[in-house]
């Protein structure tokens, strides 16, 4: 059939993932940086990769973010929902974390949606990366996606909580989160690979836990759930 386009918003949405939930009913999820990220963080490198061809069409596009309103310069994870096998779509609901899979059906028929809290907007993101860190949090729906509860922490330590994923089986969850090494970012950060707007984004990251915190969570960390997801 021909395609139906689901989404198709200015902003860089990505890692699109689907979800058959039963009797026709359809979820779709993707992810996107927000335009603080692009017009701060990675300004500098989208426009040193754009080639002088295309270099002053690009930074046009990152200006024009700025007229965007503010609810749609978000980043975070999206869903859509059909009811249809696909044919007409929901409203897009918002999500203010980042995950790599999608959201999880549960055997109660109830979704969990696994991600890292990092995207309510970036300044949000900056405060917290300079007195805290970040949490692997469950949201769950009982109504097939439409509203979500507040999130559940799951895995919170004192290092850079990243790339959340989840794994089902049976009545069981089992969640793991990874957490970067500082040494990597640290090694990047001496050789000056990181732009000037970055540098002060990865000192409050390498600012985060101490050596000790670092051998004690350092590589994969697991919590285990046994009733569906409501403890762990």
């Amino acid at each position: 059939t021909p395609p139906i386009v689901i989404n198709d918003t200015y902003m860089d949405d990505r890692d699109a993932g689907i979800l058959y939930l039963g009797n026709g009913k359809i979820m779709v999820s993707w992810f996107t940086h927000s335009t603080y990220s692009y017009l701060n963080k990675y300004r500098q490198a989208i426009i040193n990769d754009a080639g002088d061809n295309a270099r002053q069409m690009v930074t046009g596009a990152l200006e024009d973010y700025k007229a965007l309103p503010e609810e749609d310069q978000l980043g975070g994870s999206y869903l859509r929902i059909s009811e249809d096998y696909g044919v007409t779509w929901s409203e897009t609901i918002y999500l203010p974390i980042t995950a790599p899979h999608g959201p999880t059906l549960c055997k109660d028929g109830s979704l969990i949606y696994l991600g890292i809290e990092t995207y309510e907007t970036d300044r949000i993101r900056f405060r917290k990366l300079t007195g805290g860190n970040e949490n692997a949090s469950l949201y769950r729906s009982r109504d097939g996606g439409y509203t979500w509860t507040p999130p559940y922490p799951v895995i919170n330590t004192p290092l850079d909580d990243r790339d959340a994923g989840i794994v089902k089986t049976g009545d069981n969850l089992i969640v793991t989160s990874f957490n970067n090494s500082r040494d990597r970012q640290r090694f990047y950060a001496d050789k000056g690979k990181y732009p000037t707007e970055k540098r002060a984004f990865v000192e409050a990251y390498l600012n985060l836990g101490s050596d000790e915190d670092e051998k004690k969570y350092l590589g994969a960390t697991l919590a285990v759930s046994h009733d569906g997801g409501n403890t762990f």
